[in-house]
């Protein structure tokens, strides 16, 4: 619910943690077929009405004292055909709010803080309000100041956008400013960088865009970087179904403008704060959002049902799906995944030759196991490989 979802800017202003500006990239110029190519993957990319985005977005301020404010959000939306599931984690200089939805197809019931409340609205507004464009977009060629592209090794295929002086402001405004700065004091957007990326068969997997900017605010400067990333996956497999139990639960939830707004706690965020590192953070956060048990050192476990649990194993970086008596594992510092006699390798793109196409098809689901909980986490598993 954008009513509620998004801060004002009096809570942006008092935000956490500033980065270092790194050097801006040299634009390549934008050429006929290069600006062709690029326009004709976003435009002709393949759609699914079953898929999941994760989403981040982060506000970065440095005042002109050097001190510092952050305003940061992540989450998941699943969707399978007019069923949608939503989480979000926001997080305002220390202060955070849990909120989680399922919307029907007419009507979004949400939990925010605690507080319950349903909105009819569409399917465009629950997109809208994860804060992010969850589509990539084909700048025109004039918006364009330079234009670059590479292939990896499996086919995915990148192209970085830089984006015109004379159409920062509005790219920034129009597209990712859903915290609404234009309405601050002498707003300036002074880079913008996007980048997307689709597979080799033509779906969108990805974008990340950055963009610095500055402001006024009681008589003095605040420089400002915006970061904002969608990572789509699970095309044509993802789930989201509501049960009758559900449905039940939510004939009890009242209408958001019946809301007492006075009674919506936002907590302190101490218990989900970023640690040094990306396996540290996962390691929190596996406790606190999703519910893992620690059962010895680096080892935590949760049961999904009675007769699936996962297991992550931080000692030998593995994530291990069981499942009645059987048991699928991924090596996520090796990018290996094996079930019984099976072994895929990620990286190569290899498998043994006790492999079924069946089963390496679960492995595959098995890494995306691994990868939505670090979704939930608010990380990456490009991030924690990253890292090792």
């Amino acid at each position: 619910m954008k009513k509620i979802l998004i801060a004002g800017t009096a809570v942006l202003l008092l935000s956490g943690c500033a980065q270092e500006t790194p050097g801006k990239p040299e634009p390549s110029p934008v050429t006929d077929d290069l600006y062709s190519r690029y326009s004709e993957a976003v435009n002709s990319r393949l759609s699914s009405d079953s898929y999941t985005a994760a989403v981040s977005s982060k506000y970065s301020y440095l005042f002109s004292d050097n001190t510092t404010g952050i305003y940061q959000m992540d989450g998941v939306l699943e969707t399978e055909k007019e069923v949608m599931h939503m989480t979000q984690h926001l997080n305002a200089n220390g202060m955070a709010s849990e909120i989680e939805g399922w919307y029907d197809g007419s009507r979004l019931y949400n939990t925010y803080n605690g507080i319950t409340y349903y909105e009819d609205m569409s399917a465009k507004d629950v997109r809208d309000s994860m804060l992010l464009p969850l589509d990539p977009f084909a700048f025109p060629a004039e918006y364009i100041q330079g234009l670059a592209d590479s292939t990896a090794e499996n086919g995915d295929v990148t192209y970085s956008v830089t984006i015109a002086e004379d159409h920062l402001a509005d790219v920034f405004r129009d597209r990712y400013d859903f915290n609404d700065m234009e309405k601050l004091d002498q707003v300036n957007v002074s880079s913008g960088i996007i980048t997307d990326t689709f597979s080799a068969e033509g779906y969108f997997l990805s974008e990340t865009s950055r963009f610095e900017i500055s402001f006024e605010y009681s008589g003095q400067e605040v420089k400002t970087v915006y970061e904002g990333s969608v990572r789509c996956l699970n095309y044509g497999s993802t789930s989201a179904v509501i049960s009758d139990a559900m449905k039940s639960e939510f004939a009890q939830y009242v209408n958001y403008k019946d809301i007492d707004t006075s009674s919506i706690v936002v907590e302190p965020a101490a218990d989900d704060t970023p640690e040094a590192t990306v396996e540290a953070t996962f390691r929190k956060r596996l406790v606190g959002r999703l519910g893992y048990t620690e059962e010895s050192d680096g080892v935590y476990t949760q049961k999904y049902n009675e007769n699936e649990a996962y297991m992550i194993d931080f000692n030998n970086h593995t994530f291990r799906y069981s499942n009645y008596t059987i048991d699928y594992i991924y090596n996520w510092k090796g990018n290996v995944g094996s079930m019984g006699k099976c072994t895929v390798d990620f990286a190569s793109g290899t498998n043994s030759s006790e492999c079924t196409d069946e089963t390496m098809e679960m492995i595959d689901k098995v890494r995306s196991f691994m990868r939505m909980e670090l979704y939930y986490c608010g990380l990456s598993l490009e991030d924690l490989q990253a890292e090792e």
